[in-house]
This record gives structure tokens, sequence and C-alpha cells, in this order.
């Protein structure tokens, strides 16, 4: 044990980390010419353990000149710096390991913060797992007086010194493997699996001694860095390994405490799924990505060449498309020359990804930022790179960080001026990338012609790396017009030396009377496209179905005869031809309206069928001419005498099928083929190159036969007599005919690889559907029973009518009765009143008593009258109700007779 009597005095103190190791400490201040101790982070320390709590400490000026620290200068003592560690026999601290990692060295974690960095292994024994050891770490040497170390164990005014404490951890009762569960390919290694040590309160503990777990699974399932997990190798509480299976399934990794060294008891588990590993991954399945790069996406690129990357860039992405591969592993190593990872502590990384069902997947590599320079590598390389190339080529991507370079643009080659006029040429500085660089100056020199003379003044560039400058001639004549070579130069600012000029051959002012450049005519596969004579039909390209125009009767050849050698040219063209330039050949890099200079070569290809017109401009002149894209399905006969070369051009079906039909009816359903751009195809075979599926109430009746030459062909099918449910006709193009079924970027269904970048997706299966049909019969009996209908309506109408009439003959009879009680009332009245005014009192009396029977009647008539109001009013409303019924009823005999005459014609 190392103890110490304690000394008086206090040197710098800090305040200690949380017991978690890895979280920081936060120091309290001190003079930066203080000797400084400051605990960093600590581990679990099991009770009595022999690995001991890894506290890493910051150290600095504990030596003279700030030297590294000696290890075994680093000393216990009790937390008031007066008492041996060992006091209480409760508490045992000792430090049995030590290491430093000198400031700047290659494994301080902090190079450039001015502190050495201190390991120490620091076991504790405390009455029960869950004390509390208080401790004080000193280093024993006198920094005063420059000595290594003075000879006296106890403290020492003025040695650094910080105080803390560890919590003791009890013996392991359990772990945690995490993650649960990987995927990773055959014969390609895991991520890590991390096991944790617990004890029984779930603090992270250590082994202790020999205690060790073993690490086992199924056949072919091997462990790194090995099978056991040591006492050693678990530090921290934690420990990692990874697994490689070389046989594919599905293996539980076991991991138990050794049987007889222990921990007995205190196992876990975790899975590893292997599948297949990736296999022929091309180079144009792969994309490599950064912020700034010279990799040009999926397609062309190759293994072998080197990607230029901009050297800012800290890390380098590498993105897969390879349906061949869906659902595999890929694993791919960068190696570094000048590039480090890990904080220097590798100079290649190997990183592994599962491949989607579509064959997508993505890796990225972040090396050490400040080990990243100019002319760096790294170079990718995996079993799975295979571009299939005999080994003449190594399979393997190279990425070279470069700084950035100055590239001076000019609009154009050769500017052509009038006498006096000006032209305006626009520089453009980029770096290697294409990126516009600002703050810089650029200066022009009209150089060895009529307007010779000295550099101009410099003027800055715009936010887009950007400068016009405005030439005006001024010397230029019909008998002294050399032209002007023109020198751009680029500067810092307005002071410094130069940075850049613009390469040779530099571009030319050319001067003329007009301001136009000398005449030209232009050819099209050599032949001039103009006069009375010429057929556009006699110079055609094919549509580039196959994105690549590497066949002579793929493009048109254009070439510009005369002119001014170098002056701009714009060629450009319609109905869906494209403009390739110089050496492309690929259907993704045309352009309906491609820029050069003439000199250059100009190539036109074609997607839809037809004239295309082409017009060349050049120093303001310009010439038009026509040619012609014919596909394979348009040349009599055809290329070669057969069918076979416009069949292989088919790649999409449409069909198009009536919407409504009548049972028993033979309808026609109109396929039409077409290429990748929407040409006809003609010459497929309905019978070899096509299958076509019939579900529903009909049945197939023939076809017309080869596709003609709009690429149809009409499919009869006959409708049952008695169908009454929707019919639907299916046609699918054979994958081994043409292109029919392959996918996005490819040409045939059998390539593995991005044949055809630019091509969609064939579209080899169409539908189509009847959703209404019409019977006959059906038809014939609902106007039979809409017939019945209208009759029980009409009769029924008769009835209500026959009621209403009786009702209204009783409502008549009734109001009679009441009328004629009504006077007969009145009557009485008048002759009781003369009876009264007479005095003639028993005349009054036999009056009075008739009247009153009157009454009594009147008013049971009107009761009678009102009750044959009522019957009337409802008889009406039952007319009216069946009168509805007859106007619907006649409506829907309309109707049904209609549907009948419409099925009947057709």
């Amino acid at each position: 044990m190392n103890s110490s009597g304690i000394k008086r005095g206090l040197a710098t103190t800090a305040v200690t980390a949380l017991a978690v190791a890895g979280l920081p400490l936060i120091a309290s201040s001190a003079s930066a010419a203080d000797p400084q101790i400051i605990v960093v982070s600590k581990g679990p320390v099991r009770n009595g353990g022999t690995v001991g709590s890894q506290v890493l400490l910051r150290v600095k000026d504990v030596e003279a000149a700030n030297a590294a620290p000696t290890a075994t200068y680093f000393k216990l003592a009790r937390q008031n710096l007066t008492e041996s560690v060992d006091i209480p026999a409760t508490q045992d601290l000792d430090i049995v390991a030590q290491s430093v990692a000198a400031e700047g060295s290659a494994n301080d974690t902090n190079k450039t913060d001015g502190y050495h960095e201190v390991t120490l292994a620091i076991t504790a024994q405390t009455q029960s797992a869950g004390g509390t050891a208080n401790f004080a770490i000193y280093y024993d040497a006198d920094n005063g007086a420059g000595a290594d170390y003075d000879g006296n164990p106890d403290f020492d005014l003025g040695e650094a010194n910080v105080k803390d404490s560890l919590v003791t951890a009890g013996a392991p009762a359990s772990i945690t493997v995490s993650p649960a569960s990987q995927t990773a390919g055959q014969n390609v290694p895991s991520g890590n699996y991390t096991v944790t040590i617990l004890d029984g309160s779930g603090n992270t503990t250590q082994l202790s001694g020999t205690e060790n777990f073993d690490l086992t699974s199924g056949a072919g399932v091997s462990f790194t860095p090995d099978a056991e997990i040591s006492a050693s190798e678990a530090k921290k509480g934690v420990a990692t390994f990874k697994a490689t299976g070389s046989n594919k399934g599905l293996f539980t990794i076991n991991v138990k405490g050794d049987a007889t060294q222990g921990p007995v008891g205190v196992d876990g588990q975790a899975q590893l799924d292997v599948i297949g590993a990736s296999s022929k991954v091309h180079s144009d399945e792969i994309d490599i990505v950064t912020g700034k790069d010279s990799w040009d996406g999926f397609g062309d690129d190759s293994y072998g060449s080197t990607t230029a990357v901009r050297a800012d860039q800290k890390s380098v992405t590498l993105n897969f498309k390879s349906p061949t591969n869906k659902n595999t592993v890929i694993a791919v190593t960068a190696t570094g020359a000048g590039v480090t990872f890990d904080n220097g502590a590798s100079t290649s990384k190997t990183l592994t990804t599962t491949l989607n069902g579509n064959g997508e997947g993505s890796l990225t590599f972040t090396p050490d930022a400040t080990t990243i320079g100019a002319s760096d590598t790294l170079t990718f390389s995996s079993p799975s790179f295979d571009d299939d190339d005999v080994a003449t080529v190594t399979d393997n991507l190279i990425v070279e960080f470069q700084a950035r370079g100055f590239v001076v643009n000019e609009s154009a080659d050769t500017y052509i001026s009038a006498f006096g006029g000006t032209v305006s040429p626009v520089v453009t500085v980029t770096d290697q990338f294409g990126d516009p660089y600002t703050g810089v100056y650029v200066t022009v020199e009209r150089d060895g012609g009529a307007n010779d003379g000295a550099e101009s003044e410099r003027k800055p560039v715009n936010e887009n790396g950007q400068v016009t400058f405005d030439l005006t001639d001024t010397k230029a004549t019909a008998t002294s017009k050399a032209s002007d070579t023109l020198i751009f130069r680029v500067y810092p600012g307005e002071l410094g030396g130069v940075l850049a000029t613009n390469p040779t051959p530099r571009p030319t002012i050319v001067y003329t009377a007009d301001g136009k450049g000398a005449d030209f005519a232009f050819t099209v596969d050599s032949v001039s496209p103009t006069g009375s004579a010429y057929d556009p039909n006699s110079v055609s390209a094919l549509p580039l179905v196959d994105t690549n125009a590497n066949s002579g009767d793929e493009y048109i050849d254009l070439n510009i005869v005369g002119g001014t050698t170098g002056a701009p040219v714009t060629v450009t063209v319609d109905n869906g031809a494209l403009v390739l330039k110089g050496t492309e050949t690929r259907l993704a890099q045309g352009a309906a309206s491609k820029s050069g200079k003439v000199g250059d070569n100009f190539d036109i290809i074609g997607t839809k069928a037809g004239v295309v017109n082409v017009t060349v401009e050049s120093g303001g002149i310009t010439k038009t001419g026509q040619v012609s894209v014919r596909t394979f399905s348009q040349m009599t006969p055809f290329t070669g005498g057969t069918v076979t070369s416009a069949v292989a051009t088919a790649r999409n079906l449409a069909v198009e099928g009536p919407s409504a039909a009548t049972a028993g009816q033979v309808v026609e359903f109109v396929v039409t083929v077409t290429d990748a751009f929407g040409n006809p195809v003609r010459g497929v075979n309905p019978s070899t190159d096509l299958s076509t599926l019939v579900t529903g109430p009909g049945t197939p009746k023939g076809n017309s036969g080869a596709s003609d030459a709009s690429g149809q062909i009409t499919y009869m099918v006959e409708l049952d007599q008695d169908a009454d449910n929707a019919v639907n006709f299916k046609v699918t193009g054979m994958t081994t005919v043409g292109q029919f079924g392959a996918a996005a970027d490819r040409i045939t269904s059998a390539d593995t690889t991005n044949t055809g970048p630019g091509l969609p997706a064939s579209e080899n299966v169409a539908t189509a559907s009847i959703a209404e049909v019409v019977n006959i019969e059906e038809l014939e009996q609902a106007v039979e029973d809409a017939e019945e209908a209208l009759a029980e309506a009409q009769a029924e109408l008769a009835v209500a009518q026959g009621n209403l009439d009786v009702a209204a003959a009783e409502l008549a009879v009734a109001q009679a009765n009441v009328d004629s009680l009504t006077a007969k009332k009145q009557k009485l009245r008048e002759k009781l009143n003369k009876a009264k005014a007479k005095g003639n009192k028993q005349k009054a009396k036999t009056t009075r008593k008739k009247l009153r029977n009157t009454k009594r009647s009147l008013r049971a008539a009107q009761d009678e009258l009102t009750i044959a109001t009522t019957k009337v009013d409802a008889a009406q409303s039952i007319v009216e109700i069946r009168e509805g019924d007859v106007a619907d009823a006649e409506a829907d005999l309309a109707e049904a007779e209609q549907n009948l005459e419409d099925a009947q014609n057709g």
C-alpha cells in the first residue's frame, strides 16, 4: 500500500467529477503558474477487487517547465493530508497501476490543452459494498527546487494535490448485452456488442483476479478480440466484442461467467443474424458523396480512378444502389495515407451496412479532421467491389484530398468585333470543383494585335466569381486588323501578386468590318442539308434506346465547314432530339441546345421519331437544316430483313378497350407497344412475345397478329350471352423479349448493372376493364316490367278517379240539402216574426216548433257536408298520387325502352 504521513499545507484543489466514467470535471480556478491535478473521470471500483477504478487526471506544472510527470510519484493520502490512507482499517486504498500520456503525445486525447494525462488504477476496500472511500492524490516531488523526487514520502507544502472519493460496488450479480441483436454478412464482423457488469443493486462493477466471461455460440461463429472477457479487459465495468459468422443463420451468443473462475451464474445472451455478403457491386452502383468532389454520381465512374475531394470536407459517404445485392451486407475498409481515424489510433476504418430491399445503403467515413491535408488519400476496398474487368484495374476507390486551386474560364475562345465595336468577355474564377471564388480581382491585357496595350486596372469579381470587361476597339482598320490575344490575371486584392493566369491557348478578338464572323456551312453525316434534292429521311438516327451512342446508326455527325475558327457556336435541335459535344456519348449528357466553338465536334441523337430541325448559329450568322429520327419499325424491310431489331426495343405496353358493352357482343382491346421514348414498335408477336389474361364473363377470340406500324395489336373478346358484370383484360410483355420488365436505368430485365442510365422502368403490364356489361334479355324484361307497372298504375288511377267522382256526387247532394234547409230556416224565421207582429200566439208557437226542427236538420246536413268535403279532398289526393305513379311508370318505361334501343343499336 502507498501511504504517507502528512505535513500541513494546501495546494490547488479541484472539484471532482461525478462518479461516472467519462463525465468531465469542473475545476476550480487556479493561477497558470500553480501546479495542478484535476480529476477528469472515474470508473467503477469493486469492493476489495484487484483491478481498481480507472481514474483519469489532467496534470500541469508538477515538474519544472511543465515536464511530463513520473507515474510512480503519484501517492495517496487521507483527505485531511495528515493521516495515512489505511487508517481506519475499514478503508483501504492503493494505487496498483499508473501511466502517463505526455502533452501532445499519440495517446493524449487533447493535444493542445497544455495538460499531461495520467491514469491511475485505484483499488478500494470499504466496510461493505456501497461504502465511500475518501482520499487525496498528491504528486510527491519538489517542483520549486526542480528535483525529480524529494525522497520524503510525506506530503510537502507546494506539492499538487486533489481530494476525491470512490463509492465501492459489489460482486457481479448480472450483466447486460447490447444491442440484443445485430445483422452481419458472412465472414463480415458485426458491430460492437457491449457487455455491462452490474452488482446486486444495479451499479456498474468490476471483475476481479482471474474472473472472466466465456463467449460461445453456434458453429462458425468467432469472436474479436477473443472468446473471453477478462478482468483487465473490463476495467471500467464494460467490455466490447465483435462476432463473425461464416455460416448463414440466426445464432445465439452466450456470455457466461467462467464455471471454475467465476463469476458463476452471471450470464447473458445476444443474437447474430448472419446473412449473405454482397458480391459484384459495380462502380456505377456507387456514389461518392461529399460537399465538393469530382465523382459524377451513379453511372459512369469506375474503380481504380482517383476522385478529388476538397480538403476542407470532413467526411466521405459511399451511397450504394445495387438491386442484385438487396438484403445483403457490404463491408468497406478505408485506408488512409496521411489520414488517421479514432484520434490517431488507426490508419484504417472498416464499416458495414445492410442493403435494403431495393439494394440501397450508405456508409460514412469520418477521418480525424486535424490529419486531413492536401494530397492525403483514402483508399476504399471491399470483397464486394468487382467490375468484371479481368483484374486489369484494382477494384477499389481512391479519394484524394486537394487544396483549392484557381481555374480561369472565359466565356468564349474567339470574340468578333466590328471596327470600333465593343466585345464584353466574361471571366469566371472557380476552384477545380467548379465553385466560384469571391474576394479576388481580375485584370485583362490585349496582347499582340491591333489594340496591343497595357494591363487593365483590377476589377473585383461578383458573388458568382465573375467579372465582365468591355473592350472597345480603337485601332483596327481594313488594312491593320491583327487579332488581339486576351491575357487574364487573378490577384488576391488591390495589392498582392498574381494568383493565377488563364492557360494557353488564350482567347482572341477578331476584327471585321461588319462585326460578323466568316461565313460557314454545316454537314450532317458528311451531307449538306440544303438544296432541293436533299431528303431529310436520307440522314437519320435510331432512337437512343440503349442510352449510349456508340454505334454509327445511333447518332448523326454534325461538322461546321468554314466560319471563324474558335468563334462561339450554338447547335439547337427540336422534336425530342438532343445534342452531344466532343466525346460525350450518353443520353443523360445530351441537351436540346449546346454551345461550343467552331472546330468542336457535335453529334445529334434522337428519342422521338420524326423530322428534326437543326439550327446552327455562329458569329452572328444562322444556318438551318433538317435530319430525321427513324425507328427500326419504320424501316422497310427491317434492318437485316427481320423484325428482331425492332422487337429488341419494345419496352412499354398500354391497352385501351370500351368502358361498356353488351352481353354476347365481341369487343376489341387495342394493345400498343412502344419503346422507351413512346415510339411504336412493329413486329411484336402476340403468341410468343406477349401473354394475355381475360377475367369475368368473356372469352378470347383471337387477335390481329404482330404489332403494326402503329405498334398496335387488336385482341377480340366475346362476352357471354348472360354476362352482367365486369370483364377485365390484362396483357404482359415477356421479360425475355426486348426490354420488357427492365428496371430503371437498365436496358433489359436480365441486366444486373445500370446499363442504360436515364431509362425509366419498363411498364410491361397493362390492364383495361369493361366496367358495365349490358344484357339484352334483361333490358327486354325491364321494358315488359315497366309496361306492366304502367298498366297497373293507370288502373289504380282509374279506380281513384272513380272514387273521386262518387265523393263529388255525394258532396253535391250534401250541399243541396244544406242549401234547402238553410232556405227553409230563413222562411220559418220570417213567418215567426209575422205571427209575433200580428199577436197570433198559436201560429207563432207552431212556427217556432217547426223552426227548431229545421235547425236540427240543418246541423245534421252540415255535418254530412263536412264529411263529404273531406272524402272529396282525400279522393283528390289519391288521384294526384296515382297520377304521379303513372308519370313515374311512364318515365321508367321510356328509360327502359331507350336502354333497350341503345343496346340493340350497339
